[in-house]
């Protein structure tokens, strides 16, 4: 299965494929994920770090209040 995420503009879009780790960042660009999306029970399991990061997003962890926080 493929998924493509795109900037809220459409400007911007990183495709992946379940269980890989290569995505395409703007149709052109081959980018290695450090964990590749995934399935389970159901749900699908995306790495938000590289999402935000090819969508031109700063990506943060708050550790105190186990949150992600995104910024652009």
């Amino acid at each position: 299965r493929k998924v493509t995420v795109k900037s809220a503009n459409g400007a911007k879009s990183l495709s992946m494929n379940i269980g890989s780790f290569q995505a395409v960042k703007n149709g052109a660009e081959t980018v290695t994920l450090d964990v590749a999306p995934a399935i389970k029970n159901d749900r699908t399991y995306l790495p938000i770090r590289a999402i935000g990061e090819a969508l031109g997003a700063y990506i943060d962890w708050n550790a105190n209040t186990r949150a992600v926080i995104i910024n652009d």
